[in-house]
């Protein structure tokens, strides 16, 4: 019985040594990207980002009025060899409208990140399949290749909101479920993350229902707030 448990050993450590190569850039990859990040920027005439994560050129705040359309950019932040990208962006659809979202936008000047060295991209998709969750994703087309998956900061989205109430708000878009994968297919959770805020003035005054105009229901209020004087 002892002469044949050294064998069994022997094949154990060879399979544990099979599978840790076979695994070990995964493993290695998924490291790649620790210290990249993503930001939401509410102004996008001035991009000239930091490659490393800063705030250089990231607006965080904008204050808009009713049936304003808003664009946010989606940036991410001190990536490395950047292949493939998934991310959430989250807001309140009861005062905003998601209208649509572009991969980049040649006649502003804007080229997404992805296509920063000459790559193509397989599709941008942008979906509000749940109300008040954008989810984006994008990928290089072709085989991995460093030469073309880019490093450092830029948009890789272009969402358009429009808002949609006279009342006074304030609508904090947030990011969620962020993933990178670089070209070896190592992914990153990424948890450095930069949010924005959309705020909103009341602009009718009186418009107790938030219907953009005077009504029978705002007149009626006004009057019970009178008869209390």
């Amino acid at each position: 019985m002892i002469s044949n448990i050294k064998p069994l050993f022997h094949i154990a450590e060879i399979l544990t040594l099979f599978f840790l190569c076979l695994f070990y850039p995964y493993i290695v990859q998924s490291e790649t990207n620790h210290s990249s990040g993503c930001a939401l920027d509410l102004d996008l005439n001035s991009i000239n980002y930091d490659d490393m994560i800063s705030l250089k050129d990231i607006e965080t705040r904008v204050f808009t009025h009713t049936n304003a359309v808003i664009r946010v950019g989606v940036v991410a932040q001190n990536v490395m060899n950047l292949d493939t990208y998934q991310v959430e962006v989250l807001f309140d659809p009861k005062q905003l409208i998601f209208i649509k979202g572009e991969e980049d936008n040649i006649s502003s000047g804007i080229k997404n990140l992805l296509k920063k060295n000459g790559g193509q991209t397989l599709g941008f998709s942008s979906i509000e399949n749940v109300p008040g969750i954008v989810t984006i994703s994008n990928a290089l087309a072709g085989q991995p290749d460093d030469a073309i998956a880019p490093e450092g900061t830029g948009i890789i989205a272009m969402l358009y909101f429009e808002v949609h109430t006279c009342s006074s708000f304030e609508n904090n878009l947030s990011l969620s479920q962020i993933y990178y994968l670089d070209h070896n297919l190592g992914e990153e959770i990424v948890l450095n993350h930069t949010n924005a805020v959309i705020q909103h003035y009341q602009t009718i005054k009186w418009d107790i229902d938030g219907n953009c105009r005077l009504d029978l229901i705002d007149v009626i209020f006004m009057l019970q707030q009178l008869s209390h004087l």
